[in-house]
């Protein structure tokens, strides 16, 4: 078993980068909310450096985190080759800074979402990196979640019977936030049915005919639609306003209940039936048998275990470039 200690760097110096207030995460808190926080606290990984074109930014990532900082790749390149490059700029550079990174050698890098502005800029990410043979790993973080990956697993392995339907509720633009929604329905349920037909819908899919809501921006509305998986022939995306306030939440309705990611995921409940009390002899559906928080407190840390996993032995991704790809295709097949 090796014991190396991989140098990372992290590419973009917001709020996911590393610069969340501290009192939502700082050095030795207990929430790991930030590459920054994730790559320094991992007793595997060790952060050398951080590259904004924002001096400020870069500056204050410096001082937060004790590393190196840079105003462009090329002079982070040429001082330091780490083993895990983090991409987390502004979308709409994400696929340029890819094909940057890719030049320079990475062991591995780490990709925000959404992963590129659309399907062919992605495609063509995931191509070049395939043909060099260099893993991405790509920041969808419920997939990265303890809870959430044993309910993925009860899933596939049964536990929950016929699925009957999902519903999600969801905020600020189908493809910033809701892409989410769609990449974790794909994981627990199987692939689009790009070519199903559901009654009055065909292709999988139909999107609602009234306006969306445009609460984040006017090229990312957020819309309603209705889509087919494999396992779930019914997911229905339901819009909220998130000027108003936040809201992410997935209902799984199945033979043997209700499972729900509520709390932004940080929250599931489960309801199992239970005899009627009042007003029959049958069984009924509760709000909740049982509530527990999940750990997506540090999802960040056990994203870079898997990293880690996949440099020491090439143990797969949860959530690779391919997986962010197709929920580009989805989200596009969609919208169209």
């Amino acid at each position: 078993m090796t014991n190396k200690i991989y140098s990372a760097a992290v590419i973009g110096c917001g709020s996911i980068g590393g610069l969340k207030p501290d009192k939502y995460d700082s050095p030795g808190g207990k929430n790991i909310l930030t590459h920054c926080h994730a790559l320094q606290q991992h007793d595997r990984t060790a952060l050398v450096a951080v590259c904004d074109s924002d001096e400020e930014k870069a500056n204050q990532a410096r001082e937060k985190w004790g590393c190196s900082a840079f105003l462009s790749t090329d002079d982070l390149f040429t001082c330091y080759k780490p083993d895990i490059v983090v991409v987390a700029t502004s979308t709409e550079t994400h696929a340029g800074v890819l094909m940057d990174v890719l030049g320079h050698g990475p062991g591995i890098v780490i990709a925000e979402k959404p992963f590129c502005s659309n399907y062919k800029e992605a495609k063509v990410v995931v191509d070049t990196y395939e043909r060099a043979e260099v893993p991405i790993a790509v920041n969808y973080v419920r997939r990265y979640v303890i809870e959430i990956q044993i309910l993925q697993m009860a899933i596939a392995n049964g536990v929950w019977g016929e699925i009957y339907h999902c519903q999600v509720n969801y905020d600020r633009g189908l493809m910033r936030d809701g892409s989410h929604a769609i990449d974790l329905c794909r994981w627990f349920f199987g692939e689009f049915e790009y070519g199903s037909v559901i009654p009055e819908f065909t292709d999988g899919w139909a999107m609602h005919k009234s306006p969306p809501i445009t609460d984040f921006s006017t090229e990312d509305p957020t819309y309603a639609a209705h889509m087919a998986f494999d396992k779930c022939p019914h997911v229905f995306f339901c819009p909220s306003d998130g000027r108003k306030f936040g809201l992410f939440e997935i209902h799984i309705m199945t033979e043997k209940g209700r499972v729900s990611l509520v709390d932004n995921s940080g929250t599931m409940a489960i309801a199992h039936p239970v005899l009627e009390p009042t007003y029959g002899d049958y069984y009924s559906l509760p709000s909740s048998n049982r509530f527990f928080k999940t750990h997506l407190h540090t999802a960040m840390m056990e994203l870079v275990d898997n990293v880690v996993d996949n440099l020491d032995n090439e143990r797969l991704l949860l959530c690779s470039g391919l997986d962010a790809l197709i929920v580009h295709q989805i989200y596009e097949e969609v919208v169209k």
